[in-house]
């Protein structure tokens, strides 16, 4: 045997030395026999290993080749996305930083660029959801509107109330 294969069989961590006890005594070192039969079926474990290791990396390139997207350029990355962000809110001045927030997401989610986000159809549909809420909650009334009719005015001191109270009722 080579001294590269040597080399190779000794570095292998995988490789049975285990001994079994029946063919050996305590004192008694392993036969020849016994220590090529354990050799050569730790050679055989490697190399079915190695093929079994061969196969799946074949298979992985294969799935990732067909998994593959076509073009990466323009898309949302994340090492880059604060200043793609950054650079999409100067752009789009008009939403509001929950709208970017959600816009960012969906492109990170779908690995897409924020333009194509936000011209897809789900964010689109979002927005004008948005836009809808905002202008029900302008629309309504919140409470710091003047009542229509003016009350007299009532007075502080006792004295004058009893006054006003009387006028109001019709007393003298």
């Amino acid at each position: 045997m080579s001294e590269e294969k040597k080399d190779d069989i000794t570095k292998d961590e995988t490789v049975d030395t285990e001994v079994n006890v029946d063919e050996t005594t305590e004192n008694e070192e392993p036969s020849i026999e016994t220590v090529t039969f354990q050799k050569t079926k730790a050679l055989k474990q490697r190399d079915e290993a190695r093929e079994e290791l061969e196969k799946l990396k074949a298979e992985k390139s294969e799935d990732e080749k067909e998994n593959k997207p076509t073009s990466t350029i323009g898309t949302f990355a994340p090492d880059n996305d604060r200043l793609t962000a950054i650079e999409f809110t100067v752009n789009n001045q008009g939403l509001t930083a929950e709208n970017v927030a959600e816009i960012v997401s969906y492109a990170k989610g779908k690995g897409i660029s924020l333009e194509d986000a936000k011209d897809s159809q789900p964010i689109q549909d979002y927005l004008k959801a948005e836009a809808e809420r905002k202008s029900l909650e302008a629309a309504s009334p919140d409470g710091s509107r003047s009542p229509k009719t003016k009350q007299k005015n009532i007075p502080t001191k006792i004295e004058d109330h009893e006054a006003w109270a009387k006028e109001q009722m019709g007393l003298k």
